[in-house]
């Protein structure tokens, strides 16, 4: 396995990292085969676990927690995602005030188990939602020790380029893969201002040929 700097957090990742998501944290996907899958990439090197708060109807982070029980963890970047909740019947809530962003965090430690989270991203906000009370509220995260880092979670490019120019943010996660090659001058101003870039949807939904 091979690793990387994430950007100026001071934090180091695998080059593959384990979405915990979707059918991989649903009840009807096999409890010991998933805990299992995470126990392996683990052994194999892997070091970051990407997963939020509204995933798999909100069952992907205590899933994961599950599979983190017992095991150290102290080499691990964990990054979840707030401002999206479950909110019952297949559907997902959206709340990206600063008041629902802290208690997400607050929650999503208790259900992964973890002290600290390595990265926590809004996920999907505007950037109209990325106001001061909002940055003001991940630093006062950061200072509490709640998280190691923190960014966001955007498809949207023009949202991503507004968060390159912030300071408080340490890392983006963009849609990238071969469907989507237009996103790397973006990346590359991300680098170039220190960003932490993560490629969401690697592998286009499997919509390759």
């Amino acid at each position: 396995m091979r690793y990387r700097p994430l950007g100026h957090t001071g934090l180091t990742v695998s080059e593959l990292g384990f979405g915990c998501a979707s059918w991989w944290g649903k009840p009807a996907f096999d409890e010991r085969t998933a805990l299992g899958l995470v126990h392996e990439a683990i052994d194999l090197g892997v070091t970051l676990f990407d997963t939020g708060a509204s995933y798999s109807a909100g069952e992907a982070e205590p899933r994961l927690g599950r599979a983190l029980k017992g095991r150290d963890a102290s080499n691990l970047i964990v990054a979840t995602k707030a401002g999206t909740y479950h909110a019952g019947s297949g559907r997902v809530g959206r709340d990206m005030t600063p008041e629902a962003v802290v208690a997400s965090a607050e929650r999503s430690l208790r259900m992964l188990g973890l002290e600290s989270l390595g990265l926590l991203q809004l996920h999907g906000p505007s950037a109209a939602e990325l106001n001061d009370e909002m940055l003001s509220v991940l630093e006062r995260l950061k200072a509490r020790g709640l998280a190691r880092a923190v960014g966001l979670n955007s498809f949207d490019p023009a949202v991503v380029e507004h968060a390159i120019g912030l300071p408080v943010i340490d890392v983006v996660m963009i849609d990238y893969n071969v469907l989507r090659p237009e996103r790397e001058p973006l990346i590359a101003v991300a680098a170039a201002s220190g960003k932490g870039v993560l490629a969401g949807m690697p592998l286009a939904m499997g919509h390759t040929r």
